[in-house]
This record gives C-alpha cells, sequence and structure tokens, in this order.
C-alpha cells in the first residue's frame, strides 16, 4: 500500500536553500533595473514640474534665465541615473544618483546642494563675482537697489529624488515588482509557469 500526498521531487528543489538564493538574487537585479527606469521617470517628471518646490529668487531666475526651480537647460534632468549594486554582505540594491554633478569647496555637488538646500556664508570674493556674471548677462539693471548684497544665502531643500522614491506610487510599484520576482522565484523552482512582468515606464 502506498500513499501519494504531492510532488515531493518539485517540493525537494523548493527546499534548495542556495538554489532559491541565487534565483531570487537574479530575480531582484531585474526587478530592480525595472525600477530604477520606473523611478527616473518620476524624478524627470517631478523636476519639470516647477510649482512643486519654492520659487527661485530673483536673481537666481536672472542667472537661470528660467523659472522652474530645479531644472537649468536640462542639465540635471538628463543627469539622473541608476545602478543595481551588489552589497558586502550578498544583498543587492538600487541607487539613484546624478551624474557628473561637480563637487563645491566644502566637498558637497551641486545636485546634492539642490537636492537637500544649505545655508552659504557670503563672501565679498563670491558677491564680486556674483555681479560680475549678473552684468555679463545684461540684467544687472533688473535687481532691486539693494541687489544682492546678503550676509548668506539660503538655498532651500528641493528633494527632486527623495520626494518620488518615498511617494505612495513608487512603494506600491515596489512591492508589485518584489512579489511577482518572489513568485516567479517559486514558479521555477516549482515547474509552473511564471506570472508576466510589468512595463517599467512611469504610468
Amino acid at each position: 500500500m502506498s500513499d501519494t500526498f504531492g510532488d515531493w521531487d518539485s517540493f525537494d528543489r523548493m527546499l534548495d536553500a542556495d538554489r532559491f538564493a541565487k534565483l531570487m538574487k537574479a530575480e531582484l537585479k531585474a526587478a530592480y533595473r525595472r525600477l530604477g527606469i520606473y523611478a527616473r521617470a518620476l524624478i524627470r517628471r517631478r523636476i519639470t514640474a516647477a510649482q512643486r518646490y519654492k520659487e527661485n529668487s530673483l536673481v537666481t531666475e536672472l542667472l537661470k534665465g528660467g523659472t522652474t526651480p530645479v531644472l537649468a537647460k536640462r542639465k540635471l534632468y538628463e543627469s539622473i541615473e541608476f545602478e543595481v549594486r551588489d552589497t558586502a554582505e550578498g544583498a543587492v540594491e538600487l541607487v539613484v544618483y546624478v551624474k557628473g554633478s561637480p563637487k563645491t569647496s566644502s566637498g558637497r555637488t551641486i545636485a546634492e546642494i539642490v537636492h537637500d538646500g544649505a545655508v552659504i556664508r557670503v563672501t565679498p570674493a563670491m558677491r564680486a563675482a556674483l555681479f560680475a556674471r549678473l552684468a555679463r548677462k545684461g540684467v544687472l539693471g533688473q535687481l532691486p537697489p539693494t541687489g544682492p548684497a546678503k550676509e548668506y544665502w539660503v538655498i532651500p531643500p528641493r528633494p527632486f529624488i527623495r520626494d518620488p522614491m518615498s511617494s505612495p506610487v513608487y512603494r506600491k510599484r515596489v512591492e508589485s515588482e518584489i512579489k511577482a520576482a518572489t513568485e516567479r522565484v517559486f514558479a521555477t523552482l516549482s515547474g509552473t509557469s511564471p506570472p508576466t512582468q510589468k512595463n517599467a515606464e512611469a504610468d
């Protein structure tokens, strides 16, 4: 007499921890690449939305030649990149960053200052350089009589990366991708058909 309780071969394969870890890591890398594409699209959409952040000062608008707070000649928009990396612990992580942003004397990049904000002490040399630049652009006469004569410049934070990546729509996509990745791993281990993948572009 014999009893059949199921497909024990499939069950045995699903208990293979090393195989599960290898498959899961590969699926997560693929999922994170799709999430990176999706995050970049959300971030670029946020960058071009001028109304979401504090308006530029008059001096900043004159220097940039525009009113969108975090957009200057599309450089920031086009520099949003992402990488899927292996961590020292053997896990996988998604890193979204601004490629090629120059560093200031403080060691912070310009992108970091725009993103997180800053309070900058204005030196006479900085003030003179600003006046010279405004003069070269031919807009010095558009300033109020006091001009940019401040002891400190306050740059308000404009978290163009953190805001989209902490938004409900992005979190929902992350949950969906991780769930689908896990289901595909179990489907592979059990020999069943895996679920289909969702388009990575922003909705």
